[in-house]
């Protein structure tokens, strides 16, 4: 069954199942870095709540299966929790909502169309956006901030950013040394030459805010007795190294830029940079790593 067809398909059976009262029907949605993904959107009438399935994560259990009732059947259950997993987070008031604000980090070069209908703050060559948390498991649900909502809370952008950067530096981050991932036996083998460390969230979801945690960046750096190169690795997390002398920005960036073209070890939607970054712990501060540093 080609994409087409089973597309098609799909919606006739979950429509069939779900009746007049809820419409169901495509679209598509721009996404981080341009990417665009194909939604079922399944709207129930007199309903805020609208669940939204990407195509392709059902597209990928069909592939292994060839059973598209098992695709109609996940369409269901979501629509089924709709209302604990989405919950209708619209209705509520900025009071409410306010303990669930977070940001998230994208860049800012070619998402121009992306952040047009939500508020942001520029940071480097990024832009800091604002998320709602959906349910109590961290990067598992949530709903990005647009204009619309902000303005329904009665609230402006410096408002909604001082909440989420309260909300920031509660949460918890991790500093992991990249070699303890791997097994003891093949640490000889890897021969890395330098010490490379993990800075995310302990699920490593969403995590490449960490970057923002001057505090953390400014205990370890003290810790280390150095500055430290920042390598965007994805959204989700960042890579630590000591700034040496020896080493060059360009090599690292050349890394960094062949990393995020290359699709088998990062999905487009989860680049975040093509910079590198660095903190100098002298002023506390972090910048884009000039070459000639």
């Amino acid at each position: 069954m080609d994409y087409k067809t089973y597309k098609e398909s799909l919606r006739e059976k979950v429509q069939e199942e779900l009746g007049e009262n809820v419409s169901v029907y495509y679209t598509e949605m721009i996404k981080n870095n341009k990417v665009k993904k194909e939604a079922l959107v399944l709207q129930t009438k007199e309903e805020n709540t609208t669940p939204m399935i990407y195509v392709d994560s059902l597209l990928e259990a069909y592939a292994c299966t060839g059973n598209i009732e098992e695709s109609k059947n996940t369409v269901l259950e979501i629509y089924k929790r709709r209302d604990d997993v989405l919950a209708e987070w619209n209705g509520f008031d900025w009071e409410q909502v306010k303990p669930y604000v977070r940001i998230r980090l994208v860049r800012m070069e070619g998402n121009e169309e992306y952040l047009k209908d939500r508020p942001y703050k520029k940071v480097l060559d990024l832009a800091i956006i604002f998320v709602v948390l959906l349910n109590e498991k961290e990067g598992e649900m949530a709903a990005q901030v647009l204009w619309t909502q902000m303005e329904a809370w009665g609230i402006d952008i410096g408002k909604l950013y001082l909440t989420a950067i309260d909300n920031f530096r509660k949460e918890e981050f991790t500093i992991t040394n990249m070699a303890s991932l791997f097994p003891a036996e093949l640490e000889e083998e890897l021969e890395m030459g330098i010490d490379m460390y993990i800075f995310s969230t302990k699920n490593r979801i969403q995590g490449a805010r960490a970057m923002l945690r001057m505090d953390m960046l400014k205990t370890f750096a003290n810790e280390k007795g150095c500055n430290l190169f920042i390598l965007p690795s994805s959204v989700h997390e960042i890579l630590l190294i000591c700034a040496e002398k020896e080493m060059c920005v360009a090599e690292l960036k050349a890394i960094v830029s062949s990393v995020n073209r290359n699709p088998n070890l990062i999905e487009a939607e989860e680049v975040l940079s093509d910079s590198v970054y660095y903190y100098d712990c002298r002023i506390g501060e972090i910048s884009i790593a000039k070459e000639d540093k």
